[in-house]
């Protein structure tokens, strides 16, 4: 069975099975005679796995606690492939926190998180309604942002645009799905996809910002006459 497996992922060795396994990472259900069985979900999960451990380096523990994540929110598997989660201030121990205890985490009143919820500024899960780490991070930069001075209303745009880019995606990645193939070749197909369209925002962003900040911020000095 390794070896069948290691045609999908070469890394896998039945020592680190194995010891996966005791820390609790993958469950293979067994034969009546103790043979470990492996099914497509099992194999991808090991992929997850190895990417992980292997190229984000991430210890056991922390793997274990964005596994149990994805159990409870398979969405949360895109913010940990998108890399989008702080990897760094990974907490294994957090828990997701209830609106009150977010607010405070951000500095912020539980009526202004309520605010911010209504124009779509903030996403709590939406099967607990509460808030994991990506939400209270982005709670606390609206926090910065309302304490220079903008209202809700003023960021409101940006949830919008936000909500706008999503929908256009997942239209264009629906269309990359029709060939069909297993959820392995989905996902890789996503993080390709993913890939090139995170740069192609920001690059956009970034030259239609300058040309329209030009007014405010001056042109380069000219050379005076002598």
């Amino acid at each position: 069975m390794v070896e069948r497996l290691r045609e999908s992922c070469p890394e896998v060795t039945a020592s680190k099975l194995h010891f996966w396994e005791r820390e609790g990472l993958i469950t293979p259900r067994r034969t009546p005679g103790g043979h470990r069985l492996y099914c497509p979900a099992d194999v991808e999960r090991l992929r997850l796995i190895l990417e992980l451990r292997t190229h984000r380096r991430l210890p056991l523990e922390t793997i274990k606690a964005l596994l149990q994540r994805m159990e409870e929110d398979p969405t949360y598997r895109f913010l940990v492939m998108e890399r989008t989660l702080h990897e760094e201030a990974f907490d294994p121990a957090f828990h997701p926190l209830s609106r009150s205890e977010a607010a405070a985490q951000a500095g912020l009143t539980e009526a202004q998180v309520r605010e911010l919820e209504a124009l779509g500024l903030v996403l709590p899960c939406p099967k607990t309604g509460r808030f994991d780490e990506e939400a209270v991070h982005l709670l606390r930069v609206l926090a910065g942002l309302l304490a220079m001075g903008f209202t809700p209303e003023d960021l409101r745009f940006y949830a919008r645009w936000a909500q706008e880019v999503a929908r256009h995606e997942r239209a264009l990645f629906a269309g990359l799905c029709q060939d069909g193939g297993g959820e392995a070749e989905r996902m890789a197909r996503y993080q390709r996809f993913r890939q090139l369209v995170g740069p192609l925002l920001r690059l956009l962003h970034l030259n239609y910002l300058r040309r329209t900040l030009y007014d405010l911020l001056g042109s380069p000095e000219q050379g005076t006459e002598g």
